[in-house]
């Protein structure tokens, strides 16, 4: 288990409007940093949406941390997924951007873009991820715990994230993979919640066989 901070996520604001998308606060700062992580962001727009498919091709070298990468293309992965989820339009894909603080026209203008002109394609593979659900059994999981500081130099922390590396097999086909869920501390508790009831759930059913 490892902790750490990074610098390039660590201010915080608030958001400017209420949001079509219901905002994660660990995603929002992310979102504005695209420019901040150098290269071909629409490249790099683009890689985020074809690991999503099920592409797995890598991110071009930046200038930062690959773990700064990660977490921007982790935001942007959760915001094509909700977008494509609610069927945003243009205007209010743009206006949950404007929210979440991406000021930048031209920014948002290829980030909705991109989400629109590739939704088929999330959709499909959003299907095929649903009906592999029932074959995918799990092979090993591991977690850490990423800490974001109030400033680059300050002691004090807070708004921890968990990150939760669940390797997953598939039969059809045989392949088996990583996948990556980033949760915050409420998240973690409903999920906690959640395997409770599933685990009372097997516990009766084992119970009632007997």
């Amino acid at each position: 288990v490892s902790t750490q901070s990074t610098g390039l996520f660590s201010k915080r604001e608030p958001m400017s409007a209420t949001t079509s998308i219901t905002p994660v606060r660990a995603h929002i700062r992310p979102l504005r940093s695209l420019s901040a992580i150098g290269g071909d962001s629409r490249a790099f727009l683009h890689t985020v949406v074809d690991r999503m498919c099920g592409v797995q091709r890598d991110f071009a070298p930046r200038d930062i941390k690959p773990s700064d990468v990660a977490l921007v293309a982790s935001a942007f992965e959760w915001l094509f997924a909700e977008a494509t989820k609610l069927q945003l339009d243009a205007t209010a894909l743009d206006a949950d951007l404007r929210a979440f603080g991406v000021a930048d026209d031209r920014e948002r203008e290829f980030v909705t873009d991109i989400a629109l002109s590739r939704r088929t394609e999330l959709l499909q593979a959003s299907v095929r991820n649903a009906s592999a659900l029932s074959a995918a059994s799990l092979e090993s999981f591991d977690w850490k715990v990423h800490v974001i500081a109030s400033s680059s130099s300050a002691a004090k922390l807070h708004d921890p994230v968990a990150l939760l590396k669940l390797r997953v097999k598939r039969s059809a086909p045989l392949v088996s993979e990583d996948v990556v869920v980033e949760l915050t501390a409420a998240d973690l508790a409903r999920l906690v919640d959640s395997l409770g009831d599933v685990s009372r759930a097997m516990e009766k059913l084992a119970t009632d066989d007997q």
